[in-house]
């Protein structure tokens, strides 16, 4: 009797399907690969201007609840990246007790409140060796993040006072200041843009901001 076998009848892939097939495969994830970088590169940026309005939002909050002065400094901003600088060498700091006690977190920016001086003495942030961090940021070293804000000394810094006013390190009113989110991964694309005016008060929006909104730049990211 002649026996029956599962295989018989049923055919392989020859070789030509099979390269056919891997082609095709090929072909889609190279389409598919800027897209899935830009949409990567999108959530970066959003999650980072998100990231910036919270720190921004709780150096603001913590000067009026304590009623002192509370800043947010750029850990390593640099003119070619202000906000999300190299993660190298010195951190800008307060003081330079501040400088060491954050060396090698690899920050973006931090939110810094006053210690003390002498027990019950509170003192500012250039001359307390206790002062706190209340916030710490460390964005993907890709996301860059101008702004229309200028440094005092080299150093990217906010001061927020109790009476809901923001300066720059020297005192000056930073009036009305933008900061804008890119992605140097990709090209062309729209970024974000946070938006924080005299008072504090910070908003996000998706793309460059064109009116009244001050100059970062050509608004457009690279």
């Amino acid at each position: 009797m002649a026996s029956s076998s599962p295989m018989k009848g049923q055919k392989g892939f020859t070789l030509i399907e099979l390269l056919v097939t891997m082609s095709i495969f090929v072909i889609m994830a190279t389409v598919a690969t800027p897209s899935i970088q830009r949409a990567l590169a999108d959530q970066r940026v959003k999650n980072a201007a998100y990231q910036l309005k919270a720190s921004l939002d709780e150096a603001r909050a913590e000067a009026v609840g304590m009623r002192r002065s509370v800043a947010l400094w750029s850990a390593y901003g640099t003119g070619a990246n202000p906000w999300n600088g190299a993660k190298s060498g010195t951190v800008q700091a307060p003081n330079g007790a501040d400088s060491g006690r954050l060396a090698n977190q690899k920050l973006s920016w931090y939110v810094v409140k006053p210690g003390l001086v002498a027990a019950g003495v509170v003192a500012n942030l250039a001359n307390s060796t206790t002062n706190t961090y209340v916030g710490q940021v460390s964005l993907a070293d890709s996301v860059q993040i101008n702004t229309s804000l200028p440094a005092v000394n080299g150093n990217y810094a906010l001061n927020f006072s109790p009476f809901n006013a923001v300066t720059r390190l020297d005192g000056t009113p930073t009036g009305q200041v933008v900061f804008r989110v890119c992605d140097n991964r990709v090209n062309n694309e729209t970024g974000y843009t946070v938006v924080m005016n005299p008072y504090g008060s910070v908003r996000v929006v998706a793309g460059a901001v064109t009116v009244g909104a001050g100059a970062v730049g050509s608004q457009a990211c690279a």
